[in-house]
């Protein structure tokens, strides 16, 4: 009888492991469509809308062509200029490590002015947050209305996890 508890108090702690190891989330910027200049202004803006940003969590910024990705100042978002930012020159993931807006322009050409630009909120919590950039209006692509991956994985967890304790609680009773 030992064996039986020992075996499920294991369940319950691998099953917690793998909840915490689930918890951050890479978002790939942009979905198919990937970083580069959108079709419409507000593409990557309605992108983070539909997205929730927790700490922990990444941005993958993929691309093709003479594209780069820098981290700048709100200021510097809005002005389409990147004075002192950190510049990545190839794909790159990057970790969101602060609560709070964080903002990223590409510095080629004028490709933040046609676009190319993301504002990304990112809470502390658990709680959902809005993201996105105080800009235009927002539209629907279809693009931007691929599945969020994100989501699916949550829900998965939890029923794993709800599982394996209604499991311990009936072998107990």
């Amino acid at each position: 009888m030992d064996r039986h508890y020992t075996s499920l108090i294991g369940l319950l702690i691998l099953g917690l492991a793998f909840q915490q190891g689930q918890a951050a989330v890479t978002h790939e910027v942009g979905d198919a469509l990937g970083w580069t200049i959108p079709t419409e202004m507000n593409f990557y803006s309605s992108w983070a809308d539909k997205q929730t940003f927790h700490v922990g969590d990444k941005l993958d910024f993929k691309w093709n062509g003479p594209h780069n990705v820098a981290k700048v100042t709100k200021e510097e978002y809005e002005s389409c200029t990147a004075t002192s930012a950190d510049v990545s020159e190839s794909s790159v993931v990057l970790p969101l490590t602060s609560a709070g807006t964080h903002y990223f322009i590409c510095t080629v050409g004028k490709h933040c002015e046609h676009g190319q630009k993301l504002a990304v909120k990112i809470s502390s919590s658990g709680s959902p947050s809005p993201s996105g950039s105080p800009s235009s209006p927002t539209s629907s692509s279809p693009a931007a209305a691929a599945p969020q991956a994100d989501s699916a994985s949550s829900v998965s967890v939890g029923a794993l996890f709800a599982v394996m304790s209604a499991l311990l609680v009936s072998s107990l009773a």
